[in-house]
């Protein structure tokens, strides 16, 4: 049951009065808590999604967690949670972590998302839960505060995890809006998260990360978790990298070398590409989606960037959705035509669905940008 409106008092009564005994699934835009937790007391849930409004306290999700127990599989938190507004609402040190909590009652979970920022998280609690929850596959955090991590380099860093054994072998990793992470974990690449088996991770999002310096090993133990094998049906099918000043130059190549043709989405945002990158972007040949914004830096990475971009229409015979923004002077005469040229017969064919051009001072003329618009199938 997914409500996006406002929930009445009627159906509040229903939930309650346990009309939906069969339900597994709850994901309501406003709810209070205290109703929550009544109703899976009657009805034990497989998913939930926290409601926006009011907000949850730590104790309503303690209480939820423990509840509903092995038997949850989804835990979505999207929005602030409420503080303890008394001694006796407020939970104790365990149920402070919610991940810690997950780990002790959730063994069968498989998705956490997490983007409240007074949640409390701890990198213990997500190693702990990875390792207890054998089954994890997605995990997604934004606005992670964890404990103070002193590296000498970056007062006041944190990083993600603190693990010493094999944890979980996600499929999904999205990382964003992390303001003091340095780095995924320390000591920890010699028994990755990722790497079970190469190829293992599927969906790969690392945003908003001001600080995130990931070392030589941590890149390439990414890769491995990325890497394309066209055997076995793996490798990362998503890959979004986007505001990452203090990341490694070389390590979009890296990235995308590693994905080969299985890649299938790919959105780079506010990331400077050398020619290694342009290079293996061509190389994408299974490449359905991308976005750019601005990668493009300086007089040298505009000519590889114009030179690769041409050549994207035939290098990627799969490319449906092009979206160009804030490339600057890349947007010339040849792109234009590079694009009509390979959207000449799309139906059923090669050929783009969906394109956007950004011709703010770009280098194309009136008359191409003129006769791209009439002549383009796509929307």
């Amino acid at each position: 049951l997914h409500i996006a409106g406002a929930v009445t008092d009627d159906l509040i009564a229903m939930l309650l009065s346990g009309a939906l005994p069969n339900l597994q699934d709850l994901a309501l835009l406003s709810c209070p808590g205290h109703v929550l937790v009544e109703l899976v007391q009657r009805t034990p849930l497989q998913s939930l999604a926290l409601p926006l409004e009011p907000p949850c306290s730590f104790a309503d999700i303690a209480s939820i967690v423990r509840i509903c127990g092995p038997k949850l599989r989804s835990l979505s938190i999207l929005a602030r949670l409420r503080e303890a507004q008394s001694v006796l609402d407020r939970p104790c040190n365990e149920d402070r972590d919610v991940a810690m909590l997950l780990a002790a009652y959730c063994p069968n979970l498989r998705v956490f998302c997490c983007h409240a920022p007074t949640a409390h998280l701890s990198s213990e609690g997500l190693s702990c839960m990875l390792r207890n929850c054998t089954e994890l596959q997605r995990l997604d955090l934004s606005h992670f505060d964890g404990p103070d991590l002193d590296d000498g380099l970056h007062p006041g860093a944190v990083e993600i995890f603190d693990v010493q054994d094999d944890g979980s072998s996600l499929s999904a990793f999205q990382l964003r809006s992390c303001k003091r992470v340095t780095r995924l974990a320390t000591n920890f690449w010699s028994k990755p998260l990722f790497d079970r088996k190469p190829g293992t991770l599927e969906d790969l999002l690392l945003e908003h990360l001001p600080l995130y310096a990931p070392s030589h090993d941590e890149v390439e133990a990414l890769a491995r978790a990325c890497r394309y094998s066209l055997e076995a049906n793996l490798g990362v099918r998503e890959l979004t990298l986007g505001s990452l000043p203090s990341f490694p130059r070389s390590a979009p190549e890296t990235l995308l070398s590693a994905a080969g043709h299985g890649l299938l989405k790919l959105s780079l945002c506010d990331i400077p590409l050398d020619e290694g990158a342009w290079a293996a972007i061509l190389q994408l040949r299974g490449l359905r989606e991308l976005t750019l914004r601005d990668v493009v830096s300086g007089f040298a990475s505009a000519l590889h960037a114009e030179m690769a971009l041409e050549a994207l229409p035939t290098s990627c015979p799969s490319l449906r959705r092009v979206d160009l923004y804030r490339v600057g002077r890349v947007i010339t005469d040849r792109l234009c035509l590079s694009f009509m040229a390979a959207n000449l017969n799309w139906r059923g064919g090669i050929g783009l669905r969906w394109l956007r051009l950004d011709f703010r001072f770009g280098a194309a003329s009136a008359e191409a940008s003129n006769l791209l618009a009439t002549s383009s199938r796509c929307e």
